[in-house]
């Protein structure tokens, strides 16, 4: 039946003159590195019209794989329970021996 499906994400299409358009993201068997790479596409379209692209209400399953692609923080994606994630820099002590 159309419109069945797991609901991924919401996506929230911001014109270069401010209007927004939005549409829900649905997989009948979850997130695919497909989904990651079409969201990565629109995102660089949108941005090289003066644009961009939000995720809204997003699956925990599909931040887990933007942030394993390295792409979270460029689709500024929330997860669904809007938890706020933290920003870890670790420095390097050249002195450390490898382990």
């Amino acid at each position: 039946m159309a419109g069945d499906g797991v609901p991924l994400a919401l996506v929230v299409i911001v014109g270069p003159d401010g209007r927004c358009e939005t549409l829900r993201i649905l997989a009948q068997d979850g997130p695919t590195l497909g989904v990651v790479d079409t969201l990565a596409r629109l995102q660089l379209a949108s941005r090289r019209r003066g644009g961009q692209v939000r995720l809204e209400e997003l699956s925990d399953v599909l931040a887990a794989l933007l942030e394993l692609s390295g792409l979270r923080r460029e689709l500024g994606g929330e997860a669904e329970g809007g938890e706020e994630t933290v920003d870890l820099q670790e420095g390097v002590d050249p002195a450390d021996p490898v382990t």
